[in-house]
């Protein structure tokens, strides 16, 4: 009997230490956002390595220039391109959100170990009965941020938990089309880079390694629009000189003849106006 309560003990401790540590970690969970940690493997070609830069610390303010400055182009098929020409491009996440996302991914990285990503799901709503559900990942190497997006709003059942979005739930050609997206290089940003089999250098455009440092400089260095609205303004323009007072007609010596004679020069070099020409001859013949 005590042989076979050591067995019992020896298998139950094998067990526990093999489970080890929880495989996902919960930091934030609601109707609207999931964030989570996750020591899986990732899913990728080729492969991603687990020697992440964890804890990392990432204010929630550079991480939010971060997922704002993310853009989006969606496959319009074949029908939608030749109606409306250039594709379109749009931004990863609603603005409204991305400030919430971005202090809940910050929290998250602070608390990930180096075997740690973190993944996130956004569900927004799209009609009584369906919401739409952004999801991806991101980790820490080096001085890159990493981010993988797995959905671009894809259609989910309200009543599905955001993590069971699947690609392939729906059989529609045109809908798995709509389905396709792919991450733009913007700047501080690029694809990830990888060698095929052949030897060629290929790009995942789902992925984008993001120098988050530069970008967050970049960004504080950028006037803010109060600033540039005063720097439009011209500065006032200096006062202009007050013209000079009329000065009276200067005081005239001599004779009568010498006058009229000096008032007439007056008038000839400009220094006395017509009027005031004929109003002192008046008064120099009438004192005559």
């Amino acid at each position: 009997m005590i042989r076979y309560a050591m067995v019992l003990f020896v298998l139950l401790l094998t067990v526990s230490c093999a489970s080890g540590p929880p495989l996902r970690r919960v930091v934030h969970q609601e109707s609207q956002l999931l964030v989570v940690l996750d020591r899986g493997e990732i899913h990728a070609s080729p492969s991603v390595e687990r020697a992440y830069d964890h804890p990392a610390s990432i204010p929630p303010q550079i991480l939010q220039v971060v997922l704002d400055s993310v853009l989006v182009q969606q496959n319009q098929g074949l029908l939608m391109s030749l109606i409306f020409g250039k594709k379109e491009k749009k931004s990863l996440l609603d603005p409204e959100t991305s400030g919430a996302l971005a202090s809940e991914l910050s929290k998250a990285l602070s608390e990930a170990g180096p075997e740690e990503r973190v993944d996130f799901y956004q569900t927004l709503p799209r009609d009584s009965v369906t919401v739409y559900v952004t999801s991806g990942l991101l980790f820490v190497k080096g001085e890159r941020l990493y981010l993988h997006v797995d959905h671009y709003k894809a259609p989910l059942p309200k009543e599905d938990p955001p993590t069971e979005v699947d690609q392939e739930r729906t059989s529609n050609p045109a809908e798995k089309k709509e389905l396709e997206f792919e991450l733009l290089e913007g700047p501080h940003q690029v694809h990830r880079k990888y060698r095929n089999w052949i030897g060629f250098t290929e790009s995942d455009s789902r992925w984008l390694l993001i120098d988050y440092s530069a970008l967050g400089s970049a960004s504080s260095k950028e006037p803010s629009s109060v600033e540039q609205s005063e720097s439009s303004v011209p500065p006032p323009s200096p006062p202009l000189p007050s013209s000079p007072s009329p000065s009276s007609p200067p005081a005239l010596d001599g004779s009568l003849e010498e006058k009229l004679r000096t008032l007439k020069r007056l008038r000839e070099e400009g220094l006395i106006s017509e009027q005031e020409y004929i109003e002192k001859k008046r008064a120099l013949l009438k004192d005559f």
